[in-house]
């Protein structure tokens, strides 16, 4: 889909470019861009509502018909070279610099105004608990190869999520984000899917919301640090938690789960914050189990803040006896590291 929009877009800008030295005869540079601008917005929503209602059995045929315009469109652009100014020592970037004064301004105004896209699309969701405002906050890392690893029917697990987010979002009140953390050309083990399709099964619901960019691992774990609560079928969505001292309950398929928890809350702790997957498709477990952890979600997060002083002091060991296998001194080993 970026990849289509980057070809739409790119189109536009060459059309714009070729017809630029028409502005003298009474043309303008911002009715083409606004007529692509609005083209695009309007053949997303009416390709979007195409797709909701037919499928996607025609997409093959339609992109191709799309290549085919966009190469005879191509085809009929004038290939001469037009006569050009002396060139400024920095190539076209300096030509373009200095044919134009608003340039400059315009891209300061596009950085500020990107930044700004981007904080909103990531994280205008979130409660900024130093601020104060807004509802409790809860995130969701589903998994949609868990499925295929537990031999589950993938119906029953989507379905059980509908469930368990849709009490969440009525019977406790918060917000729900969900937090593909698998992104995967490989369809059954792409957790954009799982989590687009419980977001269609609950209607969009304004209190639910998808980390949809593409969003790095550290700034998942960010998105991930500002919750109250993280129910995680990722083990690595659950340590983003863990890590942070948000109260996290794992969904466990194998002893990976366990193993971890046990080591930051110990074992009576651990098995409170730990569900086996066969019991989260259980809606009577899931949701008790879910409550209990609700319930003690300070007191789990005050356990976890004691705890990871002594994890990362052990972590940072690890540096020291790097730098004894290798028989360097410990300051030195981590001096040139840094």
């Amino acid at each position: 889909m970026m990849k289509t929009e980057i070809k739409a877009f790119t189109l536009t800008e060459l059309v714009v470019v070729m017809l630029i030295s028409a502005v003298v005869a009474g043309l303008s540079y911002g009715s083409y861009r606004m007529w692509g601008s609005l083209g695009w917005a309007v053949a997303i929503v009416g390709f979007g509502a195409w797709y909701e209602r037919r499928g996607l059995g025609a997409l093959p045929v339609l992109y191709a018909l799309g290549l085919l315009a966009f190469t005879v469109i191509v085809s009929r652009f004038p290939s001469e070279r037009p006569d050009r100014p002396e060139r400024s020592r920095f190539g076209a970037v300096g030509d373009a610099f200095r044919g134009s004064t608003a340039l400059r301004p315009f891209l300061v105004g596009l950085l500020v105004v990107g930044v700004a896209s981007s904080a909103a699309w990531s994280f205008v969701p979130l409660r900024i608990s130093a601020r104060g405002g807004g509802p409790f906050l809860i995130a969701v890392a589903a998994s949609r190869g868990i499925s295929r690893f537990t031999a589950c029917d993938s119906r029953k697990h989507q379905a059980q999520w509908g469930s368990l987010i849709s009490r969440i979002l009525e019977e406790l009140d918060a917000q729900v984000l969900l937090i593909p953390h698998v992104q995967d050309t490989f369809m059954p083990n792409d957790d954009r899917l799982l989590a687009t399709e419980i977001m269609r099964s609950l209607g969009f619901h304004p209190r639910l919301h998808l980390a949809g960019a593409d969003h790095t691992a550290a700034e998942f774990k960010g998105l991930i640090s500002m919750c109250d609560l993280v129910v995680a079928e990722r083990m690595h969505a659950a340590i983003a938690g863990l890590s942070s001292a948000v109260c996290t309950l794992a969904i466990g398929y194998s002893i990976k789960a366990g193993g971890i928890m046990s080591r930051l809350l110990g074992e009576r702790s651990a098995a409170e914050v730990v569900i086996p997957f066969a019991d989260f498709l259980d809606p009577g477990l899931a949701w008790g189990r879910l409550c209990a952890a609700w319930r003690e979600r300070e007191s789990i997060s005050a356990t976890l803040r004691e705890a990871l002083v002594e994890v990362r002091a052990e972590a940072a060991l690890n540096f020291d006896l790097i730098a004894q296998l290798i028989g360097q001194p410990a300051r030195t080993a981590i001096e040139s590291r840094n």
